[in-house]
């Protein structure tokens, strides 16, 4: 029995150093710290009562883990309240933003901020946004005149063809950014002696009464999509008076 008490500091130390071994073996292991998400393209186009869904947020470092939640969507500039009953916008567990099929979600545009809470650190939160166009338009790819040169004549009124547009169904403002004259800058004359542009369909015209003189003129047209603001696209038309 003596003996027996003698070894107990033995077996209890050696059990104490068995328990820090199995710790040392297996570890916890913490993910990476979150520091930044981002979508990637960050932007989808759908069409009404269609389903959509985005591409799943890039995480950096890519080993970080993140909970992901909308935390604000604007339509058109303004708030907008996501409508509830799966109706509206809804997120997964990989950040990818989604609509079903028979979601109220009307045309706009729609930018919807989604938060990411770090797995590792509650209290590290990141940020980032899409931009969800819903409308039955189709995103502007190109614009082009054809012919892309007219003549006109001194005191005569003239106009230009529209402007043919790709895709048919796409819709678009038009403006004159540019002209020049003998390929040089020209500043268009005011009070509608100059060159004009019908917004919706893009023909370039001057009436009767205006002051361009007999000159090759280049007019650089401007067309920025209905659809999204920020696709812009452009295209020049050679205009004679002689």
């Amino acid at each position: 029995m003596k003996n027996l008490l003698k070894l107990l500091p033995v077996l209890f130390l050696f059990a104490t150093v068995l328990v820090a071994c199995d710790k040392d073996d297996d570890p916890v292991i913490k993910s990476p710290k979150l520091t930044a998400v981002k979508y990637n393209p960050n932007s989808i186009t759908s069409k009404p009562k269609i389903a959509f869904k985005s591409s799943a947020i890039e995480i950096t470092p890519d080993k970080a883990k993140a909970t992901f939640t909308i935390k604000d969507i604007k339509k058109d500039g303004e708030k907008f309240t996501n409508p509830g009953k799966k109706e509206g916008f809804q997120i997964d567990a990989n950040g990818k933003v989604f609509a079903d099929k028979d979601h109220k979600l009307g045309n706009g545009v729609y930018v919807v901020t989604v938060s990411a809470k770090d797995a590792s650190d509650s209290k590290n939160v990141k940020t980032t946004t899409i931009k969800v166009i819903i409308s039955d338009l189709e995103k502007l790819t190109s614009i082009v005149y054809d012919p892309n040169n007219i003549t006109g004549k001194l005191k005569k009124d003239f106009k230009s063809s529209a402007v043919k547009i790709t895709p048919t169904k796409a819709q678009a403002t038009f403006t004159i950014s540019k002209i020049t004259k003998d390929e040089k800058d020209f500043t268009n004359p005011g009070e509608g002696k100059g060159f004009k542009i019908d917004a919706s369909k893009g023909e370039v015209y001057a009436e009767t009464e205006h002051k361009l003189e007999k000159a090759t003129y280049v007019v650089t047209v401007t067309a920025k999509d209905k659809l999204d603001n920020d696709v812009v696209k452009t295209t020049t038309l050679k205009v004679v008076i002689d």
